[in-house]
């Protein structure tokens, strides 16, 4: 009676409400009396032993393969342990159990386990891709380990092992910075991914999009059934333009070596081979690998994770002698039939510059001095061209700048000059560094790859173009291609058919005539144009050689890279040729 008098009493909209709050109220007692009471044997059931689950369910990764269709990388059936550490019922037995079957140490498994504590019920991978022996002990004793989960997951595989590493990468686990920036995009901490080459490139394509499954789970935590389920979408595949055949032909080629190989359309910048050696098996990182083996790797002296085609920086040698001859070739005053007189050495100032032949090669002209690789021509070349024109003339070709290759971690050395060498050591710039420039020498530094697209551009006449590895982006069920890579012209600096005979003549001489430097790199039939370069590099040298062939109508580019080469005559010549052959034999139309 209190009550509705009170009610009476009040303001009519503060009546509402209050009643509103009365209704409300009742409402959400008889809720809960029918969760707390009448449902109470159910969801006690299920809140005992978090019964209800979200699993996910990992996508193929999309496959790679080669020009012609062959498959390059794809995923194989792989097991994973997982722990829910929310089921484990005895933690020491289950930690004796893994240390004896897994290897496993205790202190790894609850550092593992120490990383998800603020996901409960998240199964934790513990060891990756374990043998058919371990998941059957697993399975016989699964009943005395509740919270020990097997997970099927896709691995990849990479078809031809270590033929390819440098252009296909590896996948691996993501890293720590990488899921802090991607785990919006639906990446978990311990995803497998692109980490270089291709895949890391490619893998916003290639990683396809995850499924998952509302399960309930028995008091072990083990399936008892699937309530909803939603499939997991393969990534897509892609097509390359390498030649997987000719590829291997180049590894097998540039066995033993310490270098890089690179082999290029020279009318598109479509990358037919890529080598790097020392090599890798990216195979090596699909599964589970003990941090010994991955040490071996990471560790080893010689580097076979660098892709020196992309990242490794050497000067270029001699092989930059042809940029001076574009250069000098575009100024008026300049005439080819000018000689320079070569006795073995160069007086400039007080310092003096030696030629590779101290006996000397007497007075030589532009097609000689490419010929003969005559440092004194192209000093005396160099410094009448000036800094100025020559690095222009090289940057324009693309020395200085990343040539923008799809491979995930390509490095760009910056072309030198007075204002770079007044930022990098507070020095000025003397006609000295003008004369070591101009045989590639000095501060001068390229890639392999960056080699490469300037001798392309001096083949197809001045086009720069952007090397490629991707093809074609496919859909894999129905073969439709989402994506096309097509050639793309990054620069072009002309050079008219006057020029471009007297540097295709120049090289051909090179490898086609007596006493030329390069003719170790001869085919028969096959007419060669290239340069040989012999670097110093602290106590050392490294061995070049770059071309491209036919003269007529280049179709294809070749360099080779040798570090701690003899010179590019013995060490990189005999090499390219072979790898000349192996092209010629399956491309070219004799």
């Amino acid at each position: 009676m209190m009550g509705l008098g009170l009610l009476n009493e009040m303001h009519p909209r503060l009546r509402i409400i209050a009643v509103l709050g009365l209704i409300l109220a009742l409402v959400l007692g008889i809720k809960l009396f029918i969760i707390q009471v009448v449902d109470y044997p159910k969801y006690s059931e299920y809140s005992a032993n978090n019964r209800i689950r979200i699993i996910r369910t990992m996508p193929l990764r999309g496959n790679i393969y080669d020009r012609n269709g062959k498959l390059l990388a794809d995923n194989r059936p792989s097991y994973n342990v997982c722990l829910v550490e929310e089921d484990i019922k005895d933690k020491d037995k289950t930690m004796y159990f893994l240390e004896q079957t897994l290897g496993l140490g205790k202190d790894y498994v609850q550092k593992k386990l120490k990383e998800y504590r603020w996901r409960p019920y998240t199964p934790v991978v513990v060891k990756r891709d374990i043998s058919e022996k371990e998941v059957a002990q697993i399975e016989e004793n699964r009943l005395d380990l509740p919270g020990v989960v097997v997970e099927r997951v896709p691995a990849r595989n990479y078809v031809y092992g270590s033929v390819g590493s440098s252009l296909l990468g590896y996948v691996g686990r993501i890293s720590r910075d990488d899921y802090e920036k991607n785990k919006d995009r639906g990446y978990s901490a311990d995803d497998m991914v692109g980490i270089t080459g291709l895949e890391k490139e490619y893998e916003d394509y290639l990683r396809g999009e995850k499924g998952g499954m509302q399960v309930q789970v028995d008091s072990r935590g083990y399936r008892d059934r699937i309530l909803k389920s939603h499939p997991p979408a393969r990534g897509y595949d892609i097509y390359t333009t390498i030649d997987i055949d000719l590829q291997k032909d180049v590894e097998n080629i540039m066995d033993g070596a310490k270098g890089a190989a690179v082999v290029l359309n020279a009318q598109s910048g479509e990358v037919l081979a890529l080598a790097s050696k020392p090599d890798f098996d990216p195979n090596i990182f699909s599964g589970f690998v003990e941090q010994k083996e991955i040490d071996l790797i990471i560790k080893n002296k010689d580097l076979p994770l660098l892709n020196r085609a992309i990242s490794g920086m050497y000067p270029p040698g001699s092989i930059f002698k042809v940029v001076i001859a574009l250069a000098s070739l575009d100024r008026p005053d300049f005439s080819v039939n000018t000689k320079h007189h070569c006795s073995g050495s160069f007086s400039f100032g007080d310092r003096v510059f030696n030629c590779w032949e101290k006996r000397g090669h007497g007075y030589v002209d532009l097609r000689d001095a490419i010929k003969y690789s005559c440092n004194i021509y192209f000093y005396n070349e160099g410094l009448n061209c000036g800094v100025s024109r020559i690095i222009e003339a090289a940057g324009s070709y693309g020395y200085g700048q990343e040539t923008g290759i799809d491979i995930y971690g390509e490095v760009s050395p910056e072309l030198p000059g007075p204002e770079w060498k007044k930022e990098k050591t507070g020095q000025s710039w003397y006609q000295g560094d003008t004369v070591n420039l101009s045989i590639g020498q000095g501060y001068m530094l390229a890639t392999p790859l960056q080699s490469a697209v300037f001798l392309s551009a001096v083949a197809n006449g001045g086009s720069v173009y952007r090397p490629r590895v991707a093809l074609s982006v496919v859909r894999h069920d129905t073969g439709d291609r989402i994506k096309e890579f097509l050639p793309f012209e990054k620069s072009a600096r002309p050079i008219n058919e006057k020029k471009q005979k007297i540097i295709k003549d120049s090289m051909w001489r090179v490898v086609n005539e007596a006493h030329g430097t390069g003719t170790a790199a001869s085919v028969p039939g096959f007419d060669i144009c290239g340069k040989t370069g012999t670097a110093q590099a602290g106590n050392g040298t490294h061995a070049w050689f770059g071309g491209f062939a036919p003269r007529a109508n280049p179709e294809v580019v070749v360099v080779v890279l040798i570090e701690g080469g003899e010179s590019g005559s013995h060490s990189a010549a005999p090499l390219a040729g072979r790898i000349f052959k192996s092209y010629c034999e399956r491309y070219s139309k004799k």
